[in-house]
């Protein structure tokens, strides 16, 4: 509890640190911020298509169903992965 607390007293920093990779990764690139968005629907799409198409399987729904469990997934497992990124490049800010 003591560590939610300690987090939430230095979201500043975390704020920052969130506005720094963005903006270093997405400083040169033409679609930008917008890539964010698109990459995970692109990569939905796909899946959606061949595994409703090539696959043959008969559930109409079965995009619904798709987007709803890998969007959760997408956003969790990229931002874990990112946040411990930037917290081991950035660690000396953290020390600070």
């Amino acid at each position: 509890m003591n560590e939610i607390k300690e987090i939430y007293d230095f979201r500043h920093v975390v704020r920052q640190l969130c506005k720094l990779l963005l903006t270093l990764r997405y400083r040169r690139t033409f679609l930008g911020y917008i890539w964010t968005l698109l990459s995970p629907l692109l990569m939905m799409t796909v899946t959606s298509f061949v595994f409703s198409s090539i696959f043959k399987l008969d559930i109409k729904t079965f995009a619904v169903f798709l987007f709803s469990g890998m969007l959760p997934y997408i956003f969790f497992s990229q931002t874990v992965g990112q946040c411990s990124n930037s917290f081991v490049e950035n660690e000396g800010i953290i020390k600070k």
